[in-house]
């Protein structure tokens, strides 16, 4: 845990791990991940990215995120490594 400036506010995160945010994409250039269900843009849920630190590897150094659709939790997810 690291202390913000003021020193009231505290900070956790772990490494390789990230929920909500927006997706990197450093192998492609930015595209919408669309619902299988309604066509809704998806938004990022969750990403466990490859990282020294936890020894977490995804795919060839990559990212695995999940997707859901912002229009209905019925709809599913969308997986996706990057």
């Amino acid at each position: 845990m690291e202390a913000t400036e003021g020193g009231s506010d505290v900070i956790t995160r772990v490494a390789g791990i990230k929920f909500g945010g927006w997706p990197t994409w450093h192998l492609t250039d930015p595209y919408d991940i669309l619902c299988l269900t309604c066509s809704a843009p998806c938004r990022l849920l969750f990403t466990v990215a490859s990282d020294h630190t936890t020894e977490i590897t995804v795919g060839r150094w990559g990212d695995f995120r999940i997707f859901a659709c912002p229009a209905g939790e019925g709809h599913g997810y969308i997986f996706d490594q990057h």
